[in-house]
């Protein structure tokens, strides 16, 4: 009995220890117990057979982890925002952000550099002068936009002097950047020069906004002999006399306004040059007075006037006496003067009389229908 007990525990034994070499590499066969005599066992009670609870095989494979996988992925990036706006004087930040790892990106924003207008003067107008224009760059050279990246207002834009520019960043930008500019006096024409043997008169049109006008004298077109400049400090003067000039030369004359502005002088561009000649003296002449001729008949004054104060009234009464200037008429007045023939006639004032009226010398002079007109003034306004 004792025998046939152990048999039954040791292969109950063998059939729970099959499930623990189930998952080897190779099947471990089972060594043969030892033989023992047969024995017939008598029991003295009735056996029963020893029932076995079915068993399950356990699986060998292991459970699966749950730790994240390590392997990369494809960032999906946002778009780029400014973390800091850039300035005259330092770089700004911009960055994006993955949305699916959260990895930022940033890279760096250049700062201002520069900022150029594209001209340095505008030229008045009587309104806000047009706006010159600007370039602004960054550091890595690349242009900003007006509008987007910065804004522009003017002050100071309509009169002759300094005008500014005000740049004011915008967007991804923070600056404020003050450009000036001039604003100069229009430019003039030369109307006409008059020469004389040693001098010249020079006219031109006067412009708005003027303190003066400078005239500039040469011997050449392109102005490098010979050069002067004089200066005239009227902003309504349209003319003036150049002197100490040579008889028979050819000079080249220009003229520009200028203004003076917080002692800051704006001047304009030159006018186009004026070409003028001054004339040769006539020979045996003494200040261009015409040479002495022969002697004339009477009769050859007979379509002339003769023009003067009382000087040339006392030549009247000579010419009455001596009958030497024929039928010559005279328009004389005591202290006539090249000032006082300009005035308004009036009863106080000094004009000559034509058929008992009196009236200005050039009114005087149509109505007498002289040919020949002799003007003597000059002692009168001398003495003024």
């Amino acid at each position: 009995m004792k025998h046939r007990r152990r048999i039954l525990l040791a292969a109950a034994l063998c059939v729970l220890s099959l499930p623990l070499f189930a998952g080897a590499a190779t099947a471990l066969e089972a060594e043969p117990l030892p033989a023992e005599p047969e024995t017939t066992l008598v029991s003295e009670e009735p056996t029963t057979p020893v029932e076995t609870e079915p068993t399950t095989e356990k699986p060998t494979t292991q459970e699966p982890t749950t730790e994240a996988p390590t392997e990369s992925h494809s960032h999906t990036f946002g778009d780029w925002e400014t973390t800091k706006r850039a300035t005259a004087k330092k770089d700004g930040v911009r960055q994006r952000v993955c949305s699916v790892c959260g990895e930022a990106q940033k890279k760096t924003l250049p700062r201002v550099k520069s900022a150029k207008l594209h001209s340095a003067q505008r030229v008045y107008t009587g309104k806000k002068v047009k706006f010159p224009g600007v370039t602004v760059k960054d550091s890595a050279g690349k242009v900003l936009k007006k509008g987007k990246d910065y804004t522009v207002r003017t002050k100071n834009d309509k009169n002759v002097g300094v005008a500014s520019v005000i740049l004011t960043g915008k967007g991804n930008y923070k600056f404020t950047i003050v450009r000036n500019f001039r604003i100069i006096p229009q430019r003039t024409k030369v109307t006409k020069v008059i020469p004389s043997l040693t001098k010249a008169t020079v006219k031109w049109n006067p412009v708005k906004q003027s303190s003066g006008y400078q005239i500039r004298l040469a011997l050449d077109p392109d102005f490098t002999r010979g050069v002067s400049v004089r200066k005239v400090k009227d902003g309504k003067a349209s003319s003036a006399a150049l002197t100490g000039l040579k008889e028979k030369t050819t000079y080249y004359v220009m003229v520009r306004a200028f203004t003076t502005v917080k002692k800051k002088t704006l001047v304009a561009q030159w006018s186009k040059a004026v070409k003028f000649t001054t004339p040769t003296a006539a020979p045996h002449a003494i200040d261009g007075q015409l040479p002495k001729t022969a002697r004339v008949s009477a009769s050859y004054f007979d379509d002339a006037v003769f023009i003067g104060d009382s000087v040339s009234l006392g030549l009247s009464y000579y010419e009455a006496a001596a009958d030497v200037l024929g039928s010559a008429q005279f328009l004389t007045a005591g202290s006539l003067g090249s000032g006082n023939a300009l005035q308004p006639v009036s009863e106080k004032s000094v004009h000559p009389r034509y058929n008992g009226q009196k009236m200005k010398v050039e009114k005087a002079v149509a109505d007498c229908g002289a040919k020949k007109v002799y003007i003597m003034l000059g002692m009168n306004d001398i003495g003024a």
